[in-house]
């Protein structure tokens, strides 16, 4: 019965330890995104984000991943990379699809649209804008 409860209490810490980690990678993630825009500093923001996307697999968090994925592709867009864009946009995808986060999958969409947009592809653009709807 002991040996039980020291395994309930471990794993209680470490799954309680995750989530702190989850919610501080979010916040990093979200403090960068409104700081580039605030400050249009895109370079930077790809730097932190790149570095979040190495955290967040260390700890196979696919949301944090996916999320720092499609701000990457948001900063490369802002800086006119439209293809680089893209890339992270399929790297986000990949990682996003694996949760249950219809939110960052509206996000992610919109995001498509905006860059389809950009290169003239008006048609791609609007479905991508469509499936976010």
């Amino acid at each position: 019965m002991f040996r039980l409860s020291i395994i309930f209490i471990f794993l209680f810490f470490f799954c309680n330890g995750q989530e702190k980690s989850f919610q501080e990678i979010d916040s990093a993630l979200y403090r960068s995104y409104d700081d580039a825009h605030n400050t249009l500093s895109f370079e930077k923001a790809i730097g932190i984000n790149q570095k979040l996307v190495e955290k967040c697999k260390k700890l196979d968090y696919k949301k944090g991943v996916g999320e720092a994925y499609l701000n990457i592709a948001n900063f490369s867009c802002y800086l006119t990379r439209y293809k680089e864009s893209l890339k992270y946009l399929e790297l986000a995808e990949k990682n996003i699809s694996q949760t249950q986060d219809y939110y960052l999958r509206v996000l992610l969409y919109i995001e498509y649209g905006k860059v389809y947009a950009f290169l003239n592809l008006y048609e791609v653009s609007l479905d991508y804008y469509n499936k976010a709807v």
